[in-house]
């Protein structure tokens, strides 16, 4: 009892809003009930998944304003981690959804996270900052992707926009900076290619994006977003404390063919 009363105290110091907390508190006894359905599909139910995102806990980085919980740090750590007690695999595509929601509300422009927002499900993002591959060229008003392949996007089964790191090159096809592109999910190809022992609830597969010829550079489809982080450790430390808004590029590009193992 003292124990829990000490680790109650700390959490209202530490600002945790414990009604979040709870709600992902009480799927802890369906979470580990299903674990092993979990594990046997390679992916979280879509049943299960539907529970965990009615719960608002996909949007707990995702800002009031677009009807997100908005929640500081220690809210959010303390309620992936009630959700990881329930299970691990449900823990981590929670925790990497959220990381998505992030990256677009933080490093796009509004024009693009109203657009997302607006969908029926709203934006569900997963992250595929694995690169293995990618052909990227500069083309007019922004790149083209021209074959790539990302490992390890959690989440990519429930999620309708995948956020794939790309190198920026310059006309030369010298690497000048890194990116995220921002693909519609229905221009992934999922490469069914997750089969580990550990979180294999997580269905962390790899991804090609497009996997079709789609013209070239006239037929754009896909939007970029360009972040410049300082390499100063000073600099990056000050960016911790306050959201960067400055947006390099921002535009389209289109898929010709993703990989050479791709039909």
């Amino acid at each position: 009892m003292v124990y829990t009363d000490s680790l109650s105290r700390s959490r209202q110091r530490s600002g945790v809003n414990e009604t979040i907390v709870t709600r992902a508190r009480d799927l802890v006894p369906e979470l580990r009930a299903r674990s092993e359905e979990i594990h046997t599909l390679g992916r979280i139910p879509a049943s299960l998944f539907e529970r965990v995102e009615a719960a608002g806990l996909l949007k707990l980085s995702t800002p009031r304003s677009y009807g997100g919980l908005e929640v500081n740090v220690n809210t959010r750590k303390a309620a992936l981690a009630e959700l990881g007690r329930g299970d691990l695999s449900v823990g981590w595509v929670a925790a990497l959804m959220n990381n998505a929601a992030w990256g677009l509300y933080a490093l796009y422009p509004k024009h693009v996270t109203d657009q997302l927002s607006a969908t029926p499900q709203g934006f569900r993002g997963c992250v595929g900052a694995a690169l293995v591959k990618a052909k990227v060229i500069k083309a007019s008003g922004g790149y083209v992707i021209e074959n790539g392949q990302w490992a390890f996007n959690s989440g990519v089964y429930h999620a309708n926009w995948d956020l794939l790191a790309i190198p920026l090159v310059d006309e030369a096809g010298n690497v000048t900076d890194h990116g995220f592109a921002l693909v519609p999910i229905e221009d992934i190809t999922i490469l069914n290619d997750w089969d580990a022992m550990g979180l294999r609830g997580t269905g962390s597969s790899g991804v090609c994006p497009g996997c079709v010829h789609t013209g070239g550079a006239s037929n754009l489809c896909v939007r970029i977003v360009s972040r410049r982080y300082p390499s100063c450790t000073s600099q990056c430390a000050a960016l911790s404390h306050r959201r960067r808004s400055t947006i390099d590029n921002f535009a389209a590009v289109s898929a010709s063919r993703c990989c050479a193992d791709c039909p």
